[in-house]
């Protein structure tokens, strides 16, 4: 949209190129951010990931406790039935 008379843009040239460098700069801005907010959900993942390998940790050694006393009791059961058997 050059000035017909000469060949230096017009308000209008000067105005369009203006918005476009701001649609630049806001589109890299929303990158950036959108970047940055992945980076983020990254962190929580691994903050979640922890939470569950900790609860897991702890059923595991709920687990083993009473892994534990059932072996015992059945090891008792076994017994009586062998005092029981004769053997």
């Amino acid at each position: 949209m050059a000035d017909k008379k000469s060949n230096s843009p017009t308000r209008a040239d000067k105005a369009y190129a203006r918005i476009e460098k701001s649609l630049a700069r806001l589109e890299a801005a929303v990158e950036a951010k959108a970047a940055q907010s992945g980076e983020n959900d990254g962190d929580s993942n691994i903050g979640d990931l922890a939470e569950q390998l900790s609860a897991a940790r702890q059923e595991i050694s709920a687990l083993k406790s009473r892994n534990h006393e059932v072996s015992g009791r059945l090891d008792g059961a076994i017994d009586r039935v062998k005092a029981l058997v004769g053997d």
